[in-house]
């Protein structure tokens, strides 16, 4: 019985070895994503144990409506309008399940005359102004938020500049090793590389775009822009402090000693007195000079 019992068990175990790995290899590539979305809904449709609630209404973003309003995201108009539909309809509460997190520029109506037409300040359509002057007079909405806990600004201060020393006695350093000299965990190694590897070129030439940038380092563009934006904050705020401390002329300390400083006159006069300077990016400045 042992002998007929054994290839019998060891065929169970390949097949149960050779199932897992086609589903591990069929889920890393996503082709059961939808398969397990259909399975959930159907759990909840018919093996739900709590009763749906008749005073729950769920206005759902579908396919239809995509068509009817356009692509996502849809100008906050349309939900400014939808929170004032529901406040007039009696909801109690009106929840979101869409995270607002980012502004949105101000608009011209789509109905807008031919090339030549003035506009004025008034024609504009500020969709955010007119979601938040909806939520407010509602009173009963909920907004989702996210944030994530980050290490205090002195600490990130300091891992920059232990990067940057890393990085410049071993230039060919490889991910693992970047994360071992960081304390940080291996798998983040690749990516605090990169960032590193970005901010020395820009720390160089401020005004690279990542296509010079991804020339320059044989780094895909891609990944370049995914952190882009980040690493030229950093570099901008230790280019202007570097050029505020110690004061580089005269004028500088006058406009810095002054609380009621304009931004304008802090970059003129931050230019003039260095123009590696001019290459900054205006946002970039006005961070630094709001820091």
């Amino acid at each position: 019985m042992r002998r007929r019992g054994r290839p019998v068990r060891l065929r169970g175990v390949l097949v149960g070895l050779a199932a897992t790995a086609v589903v591990a290899v069929l889920e890393s590539a996503g082709a059961l994503r939808d398969f397990e979305l259909w399975l959930l809904d159907q759990r909840f449709l018919h093996c739900n144990r709590l009763p749906p609630s008749d005073r729950i209404v769920h206005i759902d973003i579908t396919d239809d409506s995509i068509d009817r309003l356009g692509d996502w995201p849809w100008p906050r108009r349309h939900h400014a309008d939808l929170v004032r539909t529901l406040t007039e309809l009696g909801a109690r509460y009106v929840v979101f399940d869409i995270e607002f997190d980012e502004s949105a520029d101000p608009r011209l109506p789509a109905e807008t005359e031919g090339p030549g037409a003035v506009y004025t300040r008034e024609d504009l359509i500020d969709d955010d102004a007119e979601l938040a002057a909806a939520i407010r007079e509602a009173g009963n909405v909920f907004l989702p938020v996210s944030f994530r806990i980050a290490a205090p600004r002195e600490r990130l201060e300091e891992r920059r500049r232990r990067a940057a020393e890393v990085l410049r006695r071993r230039p060919d350093i490889d991910g693992p090793s970047f994360a071992a000299a960081l304390g940080l965990p291996a798998e983040q190694g690749p990516e605090a590389l990169l960032r590193a590897r970005v901010a020395a070129a820009l720390r160089q030439e401020f005004g690279l775009s990542s296509a010079e940038l991804s020339a320059g380092l044989g780094i895909a563009r891609e990944q370049i822009e995914r952190h882009l934006a980040g690493v030229k904050r950093d570099v901008a705020r230790e280019l202007a402090a570097g050029h505020l401390s110690p004061l580089p002329c005269e004028s500088l300390s006058a406009i810095i000693s002054d609380p009621q400083v304009e931004l304008g006159k802090f970059v003129a006069t931050l230019r003039g007195a260095s123009p590696a300077m001019d290459r900054l990016d205006a946002d970039d400045l006005r961070r630094a000079f709001e820091r």
